[in-house]
């Protein structure tokens, strides 16, 4: 995407700290930004992340100022034509509404500040299409002040770039710079030195003389500019003399801040900078203009989250409650204290990250974005509630992002409204005949990602169906690519001729197995570039998701699936065999179900006769992780077969369909029985098989799905080509 960004200035603050982040976020991420502002320090960090920038004077209030910022950025806004206006102060906001207005493009607003509602300006105040609060407190007061629809409000964090504020960042040039021994305490705060931002700074120098009569080793940091710089140099100045030492120290505007906040061992403020400090570990009293809750603590989460740390209402800062909290710190062993750090830092990690920030930035232009075209258009069986048609999309999706980052991404799937997808990509329902034929028109590719589409088992309209989404990409000079898909079986030869007519005219078609490829050349499909390659799922990367301490420490899984010509006895076969294996092996029999909409019925069935757990509802996460910690897998669905090989592990297949037979065959295992008669006998056997060289076989299967990923991994990098054609 390509955005602007609009602010008043580019100097050391909160908001500016999130906007030159949030930027090089967005950009890092392969979108095209532009911040429109006055300048500042940030605008040479942020130019070094390939973010540009453009001078209008969008901090001044005066008449001929507003002008002409408004004709630099209606300008600005003709020529290069962003995809979203996104604002961030009232000024900047009240111009780019205009813009916008003028120019057709989506605009979105950031709020970082409780702005006053009286006046000319506090009227003229506008937040867009869409809004971005900071915390839930802003987002209460754009409801209460502007009556703007919750719903049309996103709450989001400043992010902190944990790689730059990190306790690891080295603090050298600090001490070397002022004189500090590596012994010395320092207590920081940071943050716009103006009269209505700065009062921590003020308290804090209210209470230095008693600090220091505590701690006279210990050294005062005050960094910032703005309006009261000069009085609080003068007051540190009348401390330092009054001591006949320089205990306070008042910097100005710097550019180090993580190393100043690395160097720390205590910080007082609050917002941004506080987690900047929380970030390198160092404990935070928490003070501000707007509120007051003293040191860092667990127990008050609640209202550091609602509040984004600036604690509106909680409390007044004051020199007496900022040196009893000093107490408080200096009570603590030297364990307390990095205790605190590391929970703080863990906190930061967890919930105020940087890439959170760029998604929740994205997820509200998405919502108000509506791409000209996109580079791919998804087509699958999505939306079904399968979890491998659902792993294969998140796999093919991710697997184009990183190939072509920034590319835009449209899905057909069942339904538009109810599609659980990142935000990032553009739901389209597939039973739409007009939309479908619009957003086919609008793209540059289509792909078919994964499954066996190409069939006609289930119905010959479900094959026509797909057979005329590639003849409507054809006829719209739309390039078009079967992506790592199964073949067949087609069952009817009458549907033979239409099929090989409509696939010749496909660009690329990659094949998840060597039968497809077969069944390709019997038909007498030769025009488009063909490779057998592997199913998708394979490129997916390893899960860090652990497995319940409830689970058997033995275990294996069966997974059997709804169909016409299942056994009717699946459950009592599958009862006596999983008994053999508790008896003979110790293992515990759990089920997992696949696909809850179609499965769910059988496999609670299952589960019940065995006693056991019944897994549904499970995310592709989740599944994995039980599959990875299992010994074998009995599965029926071909993902459970899949997956199953991409952990390791040795799976046993129950075929209902061509495709199973292929892949067991194309990883070359000749285990399995068919569904409408499973045979006990040779479940038996080939478990005491798999069980009884099981260090051979696992070493095996490992190899195989080393294999596969080399394989797979070629569908993403053919897709990328066919692109940039």
């Amino acid at each position: 995407m390509k955005i602007l960004m609009t602010t008043m200035g580019l100097d050391l603050g909160g908001a500016e700290t999130h906007i030159a982040e949030l930027s090089k976020a967005l950009s890092k991420a392969g979108h095209d930004v532009t911040i429109c502002s006055n300048g500042g320090v940030f605008v040479k960090s942020v130019e070094e992340c390939g973010v540009k920038h453009v001078n209008a004077p969008l901090n001044v209030r005066g008449v001929w100022a507003i002008i002409r910022s408004a004709f630099i950025l209606y300008r600005w806004v003709k020529n290069n034509r962003p995809d979203i206006i996104h604002a961030h102060a009232r000024i900047p906001a009240f111009l780019s509404n205009i813009v916008a207005f003028l120019t057709r493009t989506p605009f979105v607003t950031t709020t970082h500040f409780n702005f006053t509602t009286d006046g000319i300006i506090g009227k003229l105040t506008t937040w867009g299409k869409r809004s971005i609060a900071v915390s839930d407190d802003l987002k209460s007061y754009l409801v209460e002040n502007y009556g703007i629809s919750e719903d049309k409000i996103t709450v989001t964090v400043n992010g902190i770039n944990t790689a730059d504020f990190s306790a690891n960042v080295s603090t050298l040039p600090i001490d070397e710079e002022f004189d500090l021994s590596p012994d010395t305490p320092v207590i920081l705060t940071v943050s716009r030195m103006d009269k209505n931002a700065c009062l921590a700074a003020y308290e804090l120098l209210d209470a230095a003389q008693d600090i220091h009569t505590l701690s006279p080793d210990a050294k005062i940091f005050v960094v910032g500019n703005g309006n009261a710089l000069d009085e609080l140099k003068a007051k540190a100045n009348a401390l330092n003399n009054k001591a006949g030492c320089d205990y306070v120290i008042v910097t100005g505007g710097r550019t180090d801040i993580p190393r100043l906040c690395a160097r720390a061992n205590l910080f007082v403020g609050v917002s941004r900078a506080a987690l900047e400090a929380m970030s390198c570990e160092v404990p935070v009293i928490f003070a501000g203009n707007q509120g007051f809750i003293g040191l860092f603590d667990e127990s008050t989460l609640d209202d550091c989250y609602k509040t984004n740390f600036t604690f509106r209402g909680i409390g007044t800062t004051t020199a007496k409650g900022i040196l009893e909290e000093y107490k408080k710190y200096l009570a603590l062993s030297d364990s307390q204290k990095k205790s605190i750090g590391k929970a703080e830092r863990n906190i930061i990690l967890k919930d105020y990250s940087v890439s959170r920030m760029a998604e929740d930035a994205l997820k509200v232009y998405y919502q108000v974005y509506k791409p000209k075209s996109y580079d791919y258009l998804l087509c699958g069986y999505y939306g079904y509630k399968n979890m491998g048609d659902e792993a294969l999309l998140g796999a093919i999706a991710n697997n184009l992002e990183t190939k072509r980052p920034g590319c835009c991404i449209a899905v057909l799937t069942r339904s538009a409204k109810e599609a659980s997808l990142p935000e990032r990509y553009h739901a389209f329902d597939r039973f739409n005949i007009f939309s479908v034929m619009r957003v086919i028109s609008k793209s540059k590719v289509l792909i078919f990602g994964g499954g066996n589409l190409i069939q006609d088992v289930t119905s010959t309209k479900s094959l026509l169906y797909y057979l005329s989404l590639l003849y409507w990409a054809n006829h719209c000079g739309v390039y078009t690519m079967l992506y790592a898909n199964g073949i067949g079986p087609l069952v009817r030869r009458k549907n033979y001729p239409v099929t090989a007519k409509i696939l010749n005219s496909v660009d690329v078609i990659t094949l998840r197995e060597s039968r497809s490829a077969a069944l390709l050349k019997t038909m007498n499909v030769t025009e488009p570039y063909i490779e057998i390659t592997a199913d998708e799922v394979f490129t997916l990367p390893e899960s860090k998701l652990e497995i319940s301490d409830k689970f058997p420490k033995n275990y294996f899984v069966i997974s059997v699936r709804s169909w016409d010509t299942l056994d009717e006895h699946y459950a009592e076969k599958l009862s006596t065999f999983a008994e053999y294996v508790k008896r003979t092996y110790s293992y515990t029999p759990v089920v997992l179900s696949f696909n809850d909409t179609e499965d769910e019925q059988v496999c609670k069935k299952l589960a019940e006769m065995l006693d056991t757990y019944c897994f549904t509802n499970m995310d592709t996460d989740q599944a994995r992780a039980i599959l990875a910690n299992a010994k074998f897998t009995v599965g029926m669905r071909l993902h459970s077969l899949v997956f199953s090989t991409l952990e390791g592990v040795p799976a046993i297949g129950i075929s209902y369909d061509s495709k199973i037979i292929s892949f067991l065959e194309y990883i070359g295992v000749d285990m399995l029985v068919p569904c409408d008669n499973i045979n006990l006998e040779s479940l038996i056997n080939y478990t005491d098989v798999v069980l009884g060289s099981y260090d051979e076989f696992s070493r095996s299967v490992k190899a195989r799905s080393a294999r596969m990923k080399r394989e797979a991994v070629k569908n993403a990098e053919i897709a990328a080509e066919l692109l940039d054609k």
